[in-house]
This record gives structure tokens, sequence and C-alpha cells, in this order.
């Protein structure tokens, strides 16, 4: 078991997101470069739904050191589960799952919610997609929270 820091991230689960951040930043370094000068973020709150409501609250405490991504870049969640990070045109921010958690699922579809998909227009037209692209999402909510529930993964198949 790798011993967890004080934010109760193990020093393997950083190094691997700061490597991931890295690789990342250095594929499209000009264009997070212009979103930070446009200052167009995303933040919001990763927090443990201990109530199973799916919302965030003062009964749902913030999960620190948790990774969410926007497809270029990685943010590490603070003491208080909040993150921020640029926000690209288009983008899909996701939570990368922490061990001993789960997101809660769609009762629908029975899929996992970890992500949020950022598309204000749609899918182009101009693509000829055989599929059903993405309906326009519009703009982004004020804060794009991710709930997450304990989850005992020692039954698991690895």
């Amino acid at each position: 078991m790798s011993e967890r820091l004080s934010n109760g991230v193990t020093r393997r689960e950083v190094l691997i997101g700061a490597a991931g951040g890295l690789a990342l930043a250095a594929v499209e370094p000009q264009r997070a470069a212009a979103q930070e000068a446009q200052g167009t973020q995303v933040s919001g709150l990763v927090f443990e739904d201990l109530d199973g409501s799916g919302v965030a609250s003062a009964a749902n405490p913030g999960l620190a050191g948790v990774l969410v991504s926007n497809g270029r870049e990685i943010a590490v969640t603070g003491a208080d589960g909040r993150y921020t990070l640029p926000l690209p045109d288009e983008a899909t921010i996701f939570v990368v799952k922490p061990a001993g958690f789960m997101p809660p699922l769609e009762p629908e579809t029975n899929l996992p919610r970890f992500y949020r998909h950022h598309q204000p227009k749609g899918s182009p037209p101009e693509l000829n997609l055989t599929f059903e692209g993405l309906a326009p999402t519009g703009p982004m909510p004020a804060s794009v929270d991710f709930a997450l529930r304990r989850h005992d993964e020692r039954n698991c198949r690895r």
C-alpha cells in the first residue's frame, strides 16, 4: 500500500497526475497560454456524496487531492475539494476516479456520471456524422461539481 501524503493523495498519484499534466501541457502550450490570457475558466467542487443526493451541500464534504481535467490540463482539488481549470472552446471536463470511490450512475443508462461536455454550438454539421453528434450544451454552469461515493474495491478483479 502506498504512503498517503497529508492531503490524502499517494505520492504515486501525484507523480502520475503531474506527468500527465506535463505531457498534456507540452502538446499545446500556445493554446493553453491563450486560454489563460483570456481568463476563460471552469471551476467546481469534487465532493463525497454522503447523503446520496448528488448535490454539493454542507452534508457532503469536499474531497482533497482528486484529479480533474479538461482533456489538456490537470488540476488537483484543494483541501476544500475545489478546482479551477482553463476552459477551451470545446472540452469535456472530467474527474479521475480516485481509489476507493466511484461516481454515481445515471438511472436510465447505468453509466457513471464523471464528466460534463462543453460544446456550446453542438457538433458541427459539416462533419457529416453518420450518427447524431452532441447537441448544443450552451454555456458552462457557474460550478461544475462531481459527486463521488465510497466504494469497496477489495472484491474487484485486477
